[in-house]
């Protein structure tokens, strides 16, 4: 009460005692200081990554996060298994009318216990990472507030604390968001795409080199979609924490504004604010469309070459040799390559080129888990002036 009656006056004072010069070096400075925090604010640096991972303190958190990565691998790792072994018998497939089903049971059995150990992996992996990352954002806010707390006034004189509420709350879930629901899938698909080119080298990497083209392509598309999502990310941080400054301000001095008439223009800067995130997001639209646009059609390319190049060397190696393409009839020669060469070489550019955007995804967002805790490693690193 005192302090907003002090406010009152001090405002009052201040506009009965300024005339229109000195309005106008108050508006150029406080342009001037909105300019240089924006601009400040464009260029986000990263935290490393020890100093993410520095918030897992307690051994539960650190053993939580070993075993989820491990989890992480036995699951990327169990869909290029299961190409690999179905495409090893598309021979006993084909000879079934000779053989009976006993063929067919092998596989569903085999492809059931691949199935358990990818449902068994994905719901652990996700509860101890999950875990984790709960106690892991939950230690960075604590931190972060405690630092902040014991901070000397020339702290205060320096940043614009008003809006620290509402960035340790968005930082810690956007840390919390990156270690836990795309850090896990991130490696996982991570290790599927290595396996899955892995494989299809291995079948044919005369098929396989083809592809190879459209992989700066694809890399390239996959940094712009990266880059224009944070870029994006970072506007949007920016813009929100100046929304959450207004409402601070009014909220911890709401007397003072109703009692100035305020009102209105409080309401006009916090509309300003939110317009600004709001016209960011929607002007990078359709470049984001594009990129994302570019990164499936490199894709598409892919399967082309694949298939067509694949079909030729079957062909050619049908009309050369009269090779058997299935491998199902044990008396000839199988071709080289076969039939189940270019099916694995094919699966494995399909499924590793289909989750590569999803490694992408899951690198932005621990991008975002460093960007997000690095204010509050400042905050913390920072010694008060004696």
């Amino acid at each position: 009460m005192q302090k907003e009656t002090i406010m009152c006056r001090g405002v009052a004072g201040g506009a009965a005692a300024s005339n229109d010069n000195d309005n106008d070096n108050d508006d150029e400075k406080s342009t001037t200081s909105t300019s240089t925090k924006e601009q400040q604010q464009e260029v986000v640096p990263l935290a490393t990554i020890g100093e993410v991972l520095s918030f897992a303190e307690t051994t539960k958190t650190k053993v939580y996060l070993v075993l989820g990565f491990l989890l992480a691998v036995v699951s990327g790792l169990a869909l290029p298994a299961s190409i690999f072994y179905f495409s090893s018998i598309l021979g006993d497939i084909s000879a079934i009318a000779e053989e009976g089903l006993e063929p067919v049971l092998g596989i569903v059995y085999t492809m059931m216990v691949l199935g358990c150990i990818s449902l068994v992996s994905d719901t652990m992996l996700a509860a101890f990472l999950e875990t984790a990352a709960n106690d892991m954002a939950m230690n960075l806010k604590q931190k972060w507030f405690e630092a902040v707390v014991r901070q000397d006034m020339a702290y205060y004189d320096l940043q614009d604390v008003s809006g620290t509420a509402t960035m340790i709350s968005t930082n810690g879930a956007k840390f919390q968001r990156g270690l836990s629901v795309k850090f896990g899938p991130g490696v996982k698909f991570l290790f599927t795409v290595i396996a899955g080119f892995g494989l299809a080298f291995y079948a044919s990497w005369r098929v396989t080199l083809v592809v190879l083209g459209t992989i700066p392509v694809m890399a390239g598309s996959t940094g712009w979609v990266l880059s224009l999502n944070q870029s994006k990310t970072t506007r949007d941080n920016a813009a929100y924490s100046k929304a959450g400054t207004i409402v601070y301000q009014v909220a911890s001095s709401i007397r003072t504004v109703l009692a100035l008439n305020a009102a209105e223009e409080m309401i006009d800067k916090f509309t300003e604010a939110t317009q600004t995130a709001y016209d960011g997001a929607v002007s990078q639209l359709i470049w984001i469309g594009i990129a994302n646009g570019s990164l499936f059609s490199s894709f598409n390319a892919a399967y082309i070459g694949v298939i067509g190049y694949g079909s030729y060397l079957l062909y050619n190696g049908v009309l050369d040799s009269g090779c058997d393409p299935s491998g199902a009839i044990t008396e000839d020669t199988p071709c080289n390559p076969a039939g189940e060469d270019i099916f694995l070489a094919l699966m494995g550019v399909i499924f590793a080129g289909a989750t590569l955007p999803q490694v992408s995804t899951a690198i932005e967002a621990f991008a975002g888990s460093r960007a997000a805790c690095f204010p509050a490693l400042l905050a913390m690193s920072r010694k008060s002036s004696t």
